[in-house]
């Protein structure tokens, strides 16, 4: 019998550059904050909610420039959305654990080097890689949204960065995701300059003792499986596990498989 999901509740919270912050919670139990990647918002964990909201309060949120949330004013940097993560968690009584994919999994690891209210992490696929093909990827998708073609530009993004087969394009046109999408393509230039410039340093992790779940899709390219045998390596209490079958999408392809990861991990530490 399939699980009806109870009714989001809506907050928000201030960052410090007065950007409003939109943060959706359902469930009961310890809280677990979830932070999205690139062109989608906290509609990307329902998959997970039936699973995940029996056992923690589920407190899904909205990036800048993504579903309820301002766009923030001035120049764009990884930095404001470190800020707008530690200004939700500084909202909690106590702390939190916090899932997080791709993009989000980067502004998560960064912010758990300032804060000591996130007690555990779930990092799905960080974006903490060196994508040869990022760059080209990003100067392609960047020239169709100043030309306003933000459906080629959403297209672009899913096959070339996130492996979506340009068989099952137009299957993804079809379904609720599209226009998250297309909104989410045109702040994904900012975002995708601000995961260029980024590089990873491991020796400035190796006093984070914050456990730590890595998780990486078997069928991932390579380059993201060294990525995580670095982060892995460079995190002192962490593990690393694969999602068998699983590309960059398992949010979307396996929400089930994720969420038992999920809860599995943090169950193991009480």
């Amino acid at each position: 019998m399939e699980q009806r999901l109870v009714p989001q509740k809506l907050t928000e919270v201030r960052s410090p550059d007065g950007t409003s912050i939109a943060c959706w919670q359902a469930g009961s139990g310890r809280r677990l904050a979830a932070v999205h990647g690139v062109t989608i918002d906290h509609s990307c964990w329902d998959g997970l909610r039936a699973q995940i909201e029996q056992h923690h309060a589920l407190l899904a949120i909205d990036r800048r420039g993504h579903g309820a949330s301002g766009p923030g004013p001035g120049e764009y940097s990884l930095e404001r959305e470190v800020e707008d993560l530690l200004a939700v968690l500084d909202q909690a009584d106590d702390s939190v654990d916090l899932l997080a994919h791709s993009y989000g999994g980067l502004i998560a690891l960064e912010a758990a080097l300032r804060s000591s209210r996130i007690r555990r992490l779930v990092l799905y696929e960080p974006s903490i890689d060196d994508d040869p093909d990022f760059p080209g990827v990003l100067e392609r998708v960047t020239a169709l949204v100043a030309s306003g073609d933000h459906e080629r530009a959403a297209a672009t993004l899913l096959v070339e960065r996130s492996g979506v087969p340009p068989e099952a394009i137009d299957t993804v046109r079809g379904l609720p995701l599209w226009p998250i999408l297309l909104r989410g393509a045109q702040v994904l230039p900012r975002e995708g300059q601000a995961i260029i410039a980024y590089r990873f340093e491991a020796q400035r992790f190796a006093d984070l003792t914050t456990p730590a779940l890595i998780l990486v899709g078997s069928e991932s390219p390579a380059w993201r499986h060294r990525a995580m045998d670095a982060l892995d390596a460079a995190l002192p209490h962490s593990e690393l596990r694969l999602l068998p079958g699983q590309g960059h999408l398992a949010t979307h392809t396996a929400p089930e498989l994720l969420a038992r990861e999920t809860l599995r991990f943090l169950r193991l530490l009480v």
